[in-house]
C-alpha cells in the first residue's frame, strides 16, 4: 500500500482497497456506457438516415 501511513494500519489499508476498487468498478461502468450510447446513437443515425431517403 502507500509506504509511510503504516502498513500495520488494517482499517486504512481496507480503506484504500475499497475506494481502488471502486474506481476501477466506476471505470469499467463509464466504458460500457460510452460504448452502449455510442451504439444506440449510431443505430438511430442510420434509422434517421433509412426513413430521409424513403
Amino acid at each position: 500500500m502507500i509506504k509511510g501511513l503504516g502498513e500495520d494500519n488494517l482499517i486504512l489499508n481496507k480503506t484504500f482497497a475499497l475506494v481502488g476498487d471502486f474506481i476501477k468498478y466506476f471505470i469499467i461502468r463509464v466504458k460500457i456506457n460510452l460504448i452502449y450510447g455510442i451504439g444506440v446513437a449510431g443505430v438511430l443515425f442510420i434509422f434517421d438516415i433509412n426513413f430521409a431517403v424513403l
